[in-house]
């Protein structure tokens, strides 16, 4: 078990260290991929590592599919999700914090 937590503290330190703004990317190409859709990352995107595991994401926005009269599907100022940690660890997911502002669909 203590080897568990070990690699594990060790996976998370090294997910943090990383740039999450690097995968900007790779979103938007399985967005496309996914649902013929743009999406545009404006702003920053963040980690957030204690009391929980989460991301912040900043100005967003989607696009709508051809054919609609607004081009824009939603926008989004600022959008922070996190997880428990430790039910993480358990297979588990607890959702500690959903935080939406500026969302419009």
């Amino acid at each position: 078990m203590k080897k568990f937590i070990k690699y594990t503290l060790y996976s998370l330190l090294g997910i943090v260290a990383v740039n999450p703004n690097r995968f900007k990317p790779f979103i938007v190409k399985a967005v496309y991929q996914s649902t013929g859709r743009t999406i545009a990352l404006d702003g920053d995107i963040s980690w957030k590592i204690y009391p929980n595991l989460g991301v912040n994401i900043k100005q967003v926005t989607l696009s709508n599919p051809s054919g609609f009269s607004e081009s824009n599907f939603m926008t989004l100022n600022s959008a922070d999700v996190s997880v428990g940690l430790i039910p993480l660890l358990s297979n588990h997911i607890a959702v500690k914090t959903l935080a939406i502002d500026g969302l419009n669909l």
